[in-house]
């Protein structure tokens, strides 16, 4: 990998990141991945039942992948940034998360070449796929995976959600 690559550990979870930032605010417990959406899940659940499939578009390293793996039957997850993947698959290995099934794919409304841009030094989470004819990578639909009974979809591709929706 292009960076440092470190591990830490939250919510009895494994995490190998490249990012300073995410391991210094995680290690020094100032934040978490998922601020009040495990809550948000967690009731989502009790009050449906419904946990077959959570769909993790925008998957970084596997920070919501991962929990949400104990909680549904299936877990599919996507992230186009060739380095953040290579820490979601290894992730994914080392928490024994034999229901995750990972793409390193971009989703949009559409199949066109793009690229992946970051947005910070800082902060590995901070990529946003742009269109981009020269592009390296080729982005995908998410109903062109044909998944059976999704209960839950996370999206969080910095800015392009609503492409993705479509």
């Amino acid at each position: 990998l292009g960076s440092p690559v470190n591990a830490c550990k939250w919510a009895g979870f494994y995490y190998l990141s490249s990012c300073p930032m995410f391991d210094m605010s995680i290690s020094a417990g100032q934040h978490t991945p998922y601020t009040g959406e495990m809550d948000i899940v967690r009731r989502y659940i009790n009050e449906t039942g419904n946990k077959s499939c959570f769909v993790d578009v925008g998957a970084h390293i596997g920070t919501h992948s991962i929990p949400f793996s104990k909680m549904f039957s299936k877990v599919k997850s996507f992230e186009p940034c060739v380095e953040n993947f290579s820490l979601l698959e290894k992730n994914v290995n080392i928490n024994n998360c034999i229901n995750i099934q990972i793409h390193n794919t971009a989703l949009s409304d559409d199949v066109r070449s793009a690229s992946v841009f970051r947005h910070s030094d800082h902060n590995t989470g901070q990529h946003q796929v742009v269109d981009d004819p020269n592009g390296s990578i080729e982005t995908a639909t998410l109903d062109s995976y044909e998944f059976e009974n999704v209960d839950y979809i996370k999206i969080d591709v910095e800015g392009r959600e609503l492409d993705v929706l479509k």
